[in-house]
């Protein structure tokens, strides 16, 4: 992989690492308020971990943008490529590669639209294989953020240890839910980058019926390439990482 892919692949590792960090921080404030609340800890002390929480969680945030931003990129960029072979084949139009990530509609567009460049850009005798990455991306990826933001909200309003308990362990299985989602997000885009850059992604111009060119090729049982140009001789194709 390269550019796109790369910088996907570290982001995405370096926002599941920052996860756990945040999620240990969580823990450790626990211990503290336990050890408060025994006379322990001071209260200067507790002031100076609630302090190092917010130089853990700004980097947790930035990272959570810029891998946000790199993806947004890449799926702009396959969806164009899919576009070339399957331009009636997605439910929405490619600027919803932005707009779809805006509230409530970012529950089920987002995985609409990948699932639509997704089945463009199988090869053929991977027709058959399942989608279910996606879905299982989908739906492990909402349930994280989901969990994670009622866990913030309970760590914020929480009077009691028991309620900070408990939000920290709402944190802890968000944290895990988001480690196989952070696979299968690189598995998807690994996965489509390859198909798009696998030569013969596009077949050239006279293997396409006269009426439908840069829709459909026509048989090619009947009308077998000699040779298919890779998709970087086709000056439509972007690379997608």
């Amino acid at each position: 992989m390269r550019g796109l892919g790369v910088a996907f692949v570290v982001l995405v590792g370096l926002t599941a690492l920052s996860d756990v960090l945040v999620t240990g921080w969580v823990w450790h404030v626990r211990a503290m308020l336990d050890g408060y609340l025994y006379g322990d800890v001071s209260e200067p002390e507790i002031d100076r971990t609630l302090a190092l929480g917010v130089l853990i969680d700004i980097p947790n945030i930035g990272l959570y943008l810029a891998t946000g931003i790199v993806f947004i990129v890449w799926l702009w960029r396959v969806r164009s490529n899919a576009e070339l072979i399957a331009p009636h084949g997605h439910q929405y139009r490619k600027s919803w590669a932005i707009w779809g990530w805006l509230p409530i509609v970012n529950l089920w567009i987002p995985r609409r639209y990948t699932l639509d460049v997704w089945q463009a850009s199988r090869p053929a005798q991977e027709l058959g294989r399942s989608h279910a990455e996606v879905n299982w991306w989908w739906a492990l990826f909402l349930a994280s953020q989901a969990l994670e933001r009622i866990a913030g909200q309970m760590l914020e309003r929480g009077e009691t240890l028991e309620a900070f308990t408990n939000g920290a362990t709402l944190a802890t299985v968000a944290a895990l839910l988001g480690v196989p989602a952070a696979v299968l997000a690189v598995m998807i885009v690994r996965r489509i980058s390859d198909w798009q850059s696998t030569p013969g992604f596009l077949a050239p111009v006279e293997l396409l019926s006269q009426p439908l060119v840069g829709l459909a090729p026509v048989d090619l049982d009947r009308q077998p390439p000699t040779i298919v140009a890779p998709p970087r001789d086709d000056p439509r194709w972007q690379r997608p990482e």
